[in-house]
């Protein structure tokens, strides 16, 4: 069985049992003070008393987590005119206040003389502020730098506590706050000049440089954005009002670096042109996800003009184009070769992504796996993907707030899939296809509405034109028309029948036109709709080998978007080599595309052609089930590779004929999971679906990491609920265990604590009908991560309790040094530091034993706590550098660089401040690069410390 891998050795790296306890309470309320004050507790504004309370509650929110002096509170709510009972009336509003906050898990205390508000620091939009800009500063590429800093700026609402706090005060109390954003705006505009935004630069700085002319700063950078622009009068003009305000109001004269600036633009410098793009640095991607340029585009040139016009007048906001037209029309093929016409006018680069809107065999890709796969193509690390999302649609607008993007939403089905996927930059645009007219897409986001017809008669007479031999269209004027005629002038068919054409040479063009009549006929005859192009794709399936026709129709079974060449193996039960033939003549006839190397797919209107040619096969379920062994076999071997410490799982035996992927490493396995994700999903809702249920739970399994790792909440949840439903239906209780089990991780991740434990529950009962002893132990390691997230601490100690005794039943060498760890730490939680020294040093020898050197390290980790805080500093930083040394012997880098953090804390508490210095230091080189925040936050950290 699967071993829970991903629930933590040790629930909680750093502080207290209860301090952690108070973050997860509080999570859901989060406080804005960037602009007037106001409150959400999972999206719900909160009522928060009244002015006098709320005036407390802003500055206890600036000062979040550290005590303010009750005689400064008092001076700051009244100011000069405190009357005689203030002292008493603050305690009143801080009695409403807390009362009001208690039911959210925010504490406000009181402790010598003092007030304090315990809650999370990035709960409170103005220390987001700080953290991102801080962020910001170590991040090398500007295009990321400036849409971090445009993430920060788009915090601030208004003014500082715009309704609670007057101007003077708010001076006093938000100086530092006030200026950092004035500097995040000059550094966000330094990092769009550096990469040629220009533009963007005049738009944020025109109307803070009126705000702020003697902030010469600022002056320099809209001049020079001014300059690049062209508008060079006006650059002068700028200088000429700074300078007059300069003298009027200070008496004094331009800067150095001012002047030298006005007299560059005077004499047209060299020095001040646009800098070269190319010349960036290339540590964050640039996407350039767009499919292959349709060879032999032919027409619609109204269509792509009125496009051309719409990038050379973009506005301040961003342009969506919603395509529409029927199936077949070149809906994809007009938004795919004019956004490679026009790629080089978005630098930051394009994205595409197919949302299956109308595909008979996948369903439409969720706004929430669309927003992520759209940040896997700007290049976001998982480790920086927020698990919620509307925070990932949040993050995916700050990154394109600032960027020149073009952004191709393909196939969708409705305006609801499309809207959360819009780009926020004014520079940015994006095209949408679909069948549906969009009109909620042109009402709310204001598309431009481009409705593609049937070609005229002319554009498909260039179509056929630019395929085929002049000479024989030519000779064949009529015949020509009646193909197009019986083609209802679309290139889906158009396309198709040239390709025929085109290889068979010796057949006259007016002997095809006659065949497609005859079918066309006989169609119309059965009263089959759509007889011109179905006859299309009748006429055309006539023309493939029998071995090509068996394989055509067997692809009707396929329920991904795409195929592999040895999935489609797999489906014929042929070999790899005997395949590849037979589907280059489908792409020659254009029956199926080649979208990326060695995939597959079929146009939705001819995958519904083709399942209607499989119907009767009765083949069809002997494919079905070796398709489904393919990918439940590649995914076992891809989950195991990727994912080493995951339990065995026992699969049915596989069909013959069966082919597989070549995986034999951490790398393949997880390319492999990244080219296969979506089909997976469509192959997993259809074989529920089509009733082979057995494999259901189990292809749910082999995702299950997968979609940890991509916190792919939605998905995960989706699948186990289907898992769930197919075991009960054939009575597979391990089925049902493992897919209840795997639900008790997603709904705990997505904090629903009590499906959690019911899905936990279950489990259990589940394994322990089954008399498996180290899955039930498992069951029990999760439940005691249920129980400590809601706060039963001793439930979770009962729980891991019985796991290690399970665990230990069934030889389960790895999981029993897990339960002895977490034990260990759990005592510690509870101050018990002799029984918790114990475990820690148990679980230590057990890891030793079974050879996991990143389990042994987190051992090690939670004995050095354990030291810590019993102040044997001593053996504390003895543990974490044996930590250290395995994290480096793993060539793990993130655990590494947390036990080097870890390690600079004992010696900052032992008192040794050099070596404190020494491991921060080897902890920061390896954080610019894996979490550049964490790396800012540890760069304030050292700078306290060499100032101290």
């Amino acid at each position: 069985m699967d071993t829970v891998s991903a629930w933590p050795c040790r629930w909680l790296s750093r502080g207290t049992y209860r301090s952690a306890l108070r973050v997860i309470l509080a999570a859901a309320m989060d406080f804005h003070v960037l602009g007037p004050l106001v409150a959400y507790a999972d999206g719900t504004p909160v009522e928060l008393g009244r002015r006098q309370e709320r005036r407390l509650l802003g500055l206890l929110l600036l000062e979040t987590g550290n005590p303010v002096l009750i005689d400064r509170l008092v001076q700051l709510l009244w100011e000069q005119n405190a009357p005689a009972s203030a002292r008493a009336a603050l305690h009143t509003h801080a009695a409403r206040l807390r009362a009001r906050l208690a039911p959210f898990g925010v504490r406000l205390e009181t402790k010598d003389a003092a007030y304090r508000l315990d809650t999370p620091r990035d709960r409170v939009d103005a220390h987001r502020f700080t953290d991102l800009v801080a962020a910001a500063t170590a991040i090398q590429h500007p295009v990321s730098r400036a849409a971090k800093l445009g993430e920060a700026l788009a915090l601030w609402r208004g003014e500082l506590l715009a309704d609670v706090v007057e101007e003077d005060l708010r001076e006093r109390l938000g100086s530092r706050l006030i200026g950092l954003r004035l500097h995040a705006v000059e550094e966000k505009a330094l990092a769009d000049l550096a990469t040629g935004r220009h533009g963007q630069v005049v738009t944020d700085l025109t109307t803070l440089v009126e705000q702020h002319p003697t902030r010469e700063t600022m002056v320099c950078l809209v001049m020079t954005a001014l300059y690049r622009c062209g508008r060079q009068a006006e650059a002068l003009a700028v200088y000429r009002s700074t300078r007059d305000q300069l003298v009027e109001q200070l008496g004094i004269e331009a800067g150095p670096d001012l002047q030298r600036l006005h007299g560059k633009i005077l004499r047209n410098d060299p020095s001040l042109t646009e800098p070269d793009l190319s010349a960036t640095d290339g540590s964050v991607a640039v996407p350039r996800q767009l499919p292959l340029d349709v060879r032999g585009f032919a027409g619609r040139q109204a269509e792509l003009e009125r496009l051309d016009r719409l990038v050379a007048g973009q506005s301040s906001l961003t342009t969506v184009v919603a395509v529409s037209g029927m199936g077949g029309v070149g809906k994809t093929a007009l938004a795919v070769h004019w956004s490679h016409r026009v790629s080089e006018a978005f630098p930051d680069g394009q994205l595409y992504l197919d949302l299956h809107g109308f595909d008979p065999s996948a369903a439409p890709v969720t706004a929430e796996e669309a927003v992520r796969r759209l940040l896997d193509g700007l290049g976001l690390a998982p480790k920086h993907v927020p698990a919620a999302a509307d925070a990932q649609i949040a993050l995916y607008r700050s990154l394109t707030a600032t960027r020149r993007l073009l952004v191709v939403l393909d196939n969708a089905c409705d305006t609801g899939q499309v809207l959360p996927l819009l780009p926020s930059g004014p520079a940015c645009m994006a095209i949408v296809t679909s069948r549906d007219r969009l009109t909620g897409l042109i009402a709310s986001a204001g598309a431009f509405p481009l409705a593609v017809p049937p070609l005229a008669l002319d554009e498909a007479r260039a179509l056929l034109a630019l395929r085929l031999d002049q000479t024989r269209i030519a000779q064949a004027p009529e015949a020509v028309d009646q193909i197009i005629e019986r083609c209802a002038s679309l290139p889906l068919a158009l396309t198709m029948v040239a390709a025929e054409a085109a290889m068979r040479t010796d057949i006259p063009l007016d002997h095809l036109a006659d065949g497609l009549s005859a079918i066309h006929h006989r169609l119309d005859a059965f009263g089959v709709g759509d007889a011109g192009v179905r006859g299309v794709f009748t006429w055309s399936y006539q023309r493939l080998s029998p071995a090509a026709a068996r394989v055509f129709r067997l692809l009707g079974v396929h329920p991904g978007p795409d195929a592999s060449l040895s999935a489609i193996a797999s489906l014929a039960g042929q070999p790899v080599a005997q395949i590849r033939p037979l589907v280059d003549e489908l792409a020659r006839l254009h029956l199926a595309n080649e979208g990326s190397i060695g995939r597959y797919g079929l146009h939705d209107l001819v995958h519904e052609y083709a399942a209607e040619l499989v119907e009767p096969d009765p083949e069809r379920d002997v494919a079905t089930r070796r398709m489904l062994d393919h990918y439940l076999r590649c995914g076992y071997a891809a989950a195991i590779s990727s994912y080493p410490t995951r339990d065995r799982l026992e699969l049915p035996e596989a069909m013959p004929g069966v082919t597989l992927a070549d995986i034999v490493d951490k790398d393949s396995g997880l390319a492999w999971f990244a080219a296969e994700y979506q089909t997976l999903l469509a192959v997993i809702r259809s074989a529920a679906d089509t009733g082979h249920d057995t494999y259901v739970p189990r292809l749910s399994w082999t995702l299950e990491s997968y979609f940890d790792s991509r916190a792919a909440n939605r998905d995960w949840r989706e699948m186990d609920t289907v898992a769930v439903r197919a075991a009960e239906r054939c009575g597979d209780l391990l089925g049902q265990a493992v897919a209840h089990r795997s639900l008790a991780r997603v709904t705990g991740r997505l904090g629903l604590y009590d499906d959690a434990e019911k899905h936990c529950r279950r489990a259990l009962e589940l394994f322990t009908e089954l008399g498996d002893p180290a899955a039930q132990a498992h069951s029990h390691v999760a439940y005691g991560f249920i129980t400590e997230r809601l706060g039963r601490l001793d439930d979770t100690i009962e729980h891991t309790r019985h796991a290690l005794h399970l665990f230990r039943q069934a030889g389960h060498v790895v999981g029993e040094a897990r339960a002895v760890n977490n034990l260990g730490w759990c005592h510690a939680m509870r101050g018990d530091y002799e029984e918790a020294l114990g475990y820690c040093r148990q679980a230590v020898a057990l890891q030793q034993v079974a050879g996991n050197r990143t389990s042994e390290a987190l051992a090690w980790d939670s004995l050095g706590y354990v030291h810590r805080q019993r102040g044997t500093f001593a053996e504390a930083i003895d543990c974490y550098e044996h930590a250290v040394a395995l994290h480096q012997a793993d060539s793990n880098q993130a655990y590494e660089a947390e036990a080097w953090q870890t390690l600079g804390e004992v010696h900052v508490v032992a008192g040794d401040l050099p070596n404190a210095r020494k491991a921060w230091l080897r902890a920061l080189a390896m954080l610019r690069d894996l979490d550049p925040a964490e790396a800012a936050r540890l760069q304030a950290q050292l700078d306290s410390l060499n100032h101290a």
